[in-house]
């Protein structure tokens, strides 16, 4: 057991264990914490007392660690468990340690018991994700992806192999071998015309050497006739709302400050959907304040995802009242909640979908290597990206102190590499922190508003292109430098490049034949095109979008 206080230095380092770490290897730690009036910095969840697990490389360099993402603070009435997994142990640790973690307290006392490290179980197929909006399909091709965990330290990758199995209309089981995509990704793109009509589970097996490892499965249904939703994702992982494609175009918004008056200032803007932040979700009133301004809402769905005992009658509750709401576009389920949490986020999935079949949720990550762990948890792999609109210094935390807002020119980019990327939506975060006061003048809401509604501005002007279903035309010679997408539309081609980089770009794209000649160029000056070779150079966090007529 230890003890600490705030009030008092304490004499000497924090206690810590030496352990053995395996690289390769994921870790589940835990520790049991008791507090007292423990303050912290920030009145925030990230902060107080927690375990931490670090490990250093033989020249004596930190290498690699964490911690929880939810701390004990304040006064507990009891015992709490703080918990985390961690990410893959690197190569090259020699020494690791297990300590207390007292993060950024300022006062009060804090006890932690029963500190727990143990590897954790990397099932050999964690999951199967079927890449059409909830599993459902009336035939034809779809994508099957399956989370797997392989050990290409000591295997080679085509040692491994992968196979899927379904259930064909006769009833019995067919198995056909799958691709071996990565070290975490097999798959295969089925036919489901012969799948037998209801739903069956799709299994995908692990082998090694003709061994098997193990499998999972996901359910799958096989319909004669599409399920009709008001909003839904579809096979170009578009937004569908009422029939029509819809390009989510919003910003997080503190439901608490909600009002008519401040949604006048917020439809200045192009947005045509809110993400309010609110602890059990918008009221009644909230709701028809949204409605009223022509707004669509993501509604916040995470209160009670610590307890189930209180947070299921709660979703339930708020799921049945709220469904039919015609403001309403989707469910927030997820806001970076950690992996532990995992579990908790697959049975909130599970209810929305049996209470709405008409609502898609959205659940959002910020470690992206991460995902392929929280199948189960959403819905479909369209994206809805969540740019950066405000300045971490404006948190007034410390290890943020001074850290500015980006340029009209950096968000622009950012928006635009996220489309770039497959974001078929935007949400930027935050507009509630643009109205609270700031040390520079360039900060006040008026010149931050400006910049964000420049921003997106850039995106609703070509709104109509990014939601064409028309097949894209097929263009050669993205890099890691510089993100390529293409769309067309009404008969015309359109290209976006991105400079990913803080350098100046030399680009040169291939285009196919049945391309025209160039119509415009939109943010910057055209390029040079020889025959079917296009080359321009794209200015530090440039970018471009070029429309190309018709070939001819």
């Amino acid at each position: 057991m230890f003890e600490c206080s705030a009030e008092k230095k304490q004499k000497g380092g924090r206690p810590q264990q030496e352990v053995v770490l395996k690289a390769g290897r994921r870790y589940y730690v835990s520790a049991l914490v008791k507090t007292t009036n423990l303050v912290t910095e920030r009145p925030t969840p990230a902060q107080g007392m927690g375990i931490y697990l670090e490990g250093y490389g033989d020249d004596g360099k930190w290498k690699f660690g964490g911690g929880p993402r939810v701390f004990a603070n304040g006064t507990t009435k009891d015992w709490i468990k703080v918990e985390f997994i961690t990410r893959e142990v690197p190569d090259g640790i020699v020494r690791a340690y297990i300590q207390p973690w007292a993060k950024r307290c300022v006062s009060g006392r804090a006890v932690i018991d029963n500190v727990y490290l143990a590897e954790y179980d990397m099932q050999p197929v964690a999951g199967v994700f079927p890449h059409v909006y909830r599993s459902e399909s009336t035939g034809g091709p779809v994508r099957f992806s399956a989370s797997i965990n392989t050990d290409t330290r000591h295997q080679a990758l085509s040692d491994y192999s992968a196979t899927f199995t379904y259930t064909a209309k006769d009833g019995s089981r067919k198995t056909v071998p799958g691709e071996m995509v990565s070290p975490t990704e097999a798959a295969i793109t089925l036919d489901t015309t012969p799948f037998g009509l209801g739903t069956n589970e799709v299994t995908c097996t692990l082998s090694l050497g003709g061994k098997t490892l193990g499998s999972a499965g996901a359910p799958f249904a096989r319909v004669e006739s599409s399920t009709r939703r008001r909003v839904y994702i579809d096979s170009h992982n578009r937004t569908i709302v009422d029939g029509k494609p819809f390009f989510p175009l919003g910003m997080y918004f503190k439901n608490s400050r909600v009002s008519a008056s401040n949604l006048t200032v917020y439809t200045e803007g192009p947005f045509n959907c809110v993400m309010p932040y609110a602890p059990k979700g918008p009221s009644e009133e909230d709701m028809e304040l949204y409605r009223q301004a022509g707004l669509k809402v993501i509604f916040d769905l995470r209160y009670g995802m610590s307890d189930e005992s209180v947070g299921r009658p709660w979703a339930h509750e708020t799921v049945r009242k709220f469904k039919d709401h015609p403001a309403l576009l989707a469910w927030y389920t997820n806001d970076e909640r950690p992996i532990s949490d995992i579990p908790k986020l697959a049975a909130r999935q599970r209810w929305v979908e049996a209470l709405d079949p008409d609502h898609p949720t959205w659940s959002v990550q910020d470690v992206f290597s991460e995902v392929r762990h929280y199948l189960g948890t959403f819905g479909t792999k369209a994206i809805w990206q969540v740019p950066q609109a405000f300045g971490w210094g404006w948190l007034k935390r410390k290890e943020t102190k001074g850290q500015r807002a980006p340029t009209q020119k950096e968000m622009s980019n950012m928006t635009w590499q996220s489309i770039a990327g497959g974001a078929n939506g935007i949400v930027y975060y935050a507009y509630h922190h643009l109205s609270e006061p700031h040390e520079d003048p360039n900060d006040a809401f008026a010149p931050a508003w400006a910049r964000t509604k420049a921003a997106a501005a850039e995106v609703k002007k070509y709104e109509q292109v990014l939601l064409s279903a028309d097949p894209p035309i097929a263009v050669s010679g993205a890099t890691e430098s510089v993100a390529v997408r293409t769309w067309r539309h009404k008969g015309d081609a359109y290209l976006l490049a991105v400079n990913c980089t803080t350098n100046a770009q030399a680009v040169t794209l291939m285009l196919p034949e049945d391309v025209g000649k160039l119509a415009s160029s939109d943010f910057g000056p055209a390029p040079k095109i020889d025959g079917k070779r296009m080359a321009f150079t794209l200015e530090p966090i440039g970018y471009r979008m070029l429309r190309l007529e018709e070939g001819r």
